[in-house]
């Protein structure tokens, strides 16, 4: 298995395990990332977005690496996902400034994917 791939594959795990967390702890893992309380409508986006969104960046990544996509392609698609969330996630830290520690620990989580796509894409 190459570094890329296991890349993937990892992408794909951590990704599957918060879609589980996130819809099967929904009230706690919302109440951890700064939700307070969420109506019946705030409760159906979040779910979409934590649960079925990251259910399926979970299967993509899952797909690409099965598939033996090109390691260009494949970190590309990481590093287009990746680098829009890092920069949106490090600018909201700041800004909205004190943040809790569930929302740093993940903007940490980002950033070290985010690098290790860029050095896979660089040494590729």
């Amino acid at each position: 298995m190459t570094a890329t791939t296991a890349y993937l594959y990892l992408n794909a795990a951590l990704f599957a395990v918060f879609a589980f967390w996130c819809t099967f702890a929904r009230k706690r893992t919302a109440r951890s990332i700064g939700y307070v309380e969420l109506s019946n409508a705030g409760n159906c986006e979040y779910l979409t977005v934590y649960g079925g969104l990251q259910w399926g960046m979970a299967v993509m990544f899952a797909t690409v690496a099965a598939h033996r996509a090109p390691a260009s392609l494949a970190l590309s698609i990481a590093l287009g996902l990746y680098v829009p969330i890092v920069a949106y996630r490090w600018i909201t830290v700041v800004r909205f400034a004190p943040v809790g520690g569930m929302i740093k620990g993940v903007a940490v989580m980002e950033t070290l994917l985010l690098a290790a796509a860029f050095g896979l894409w660089l040494v590729r």
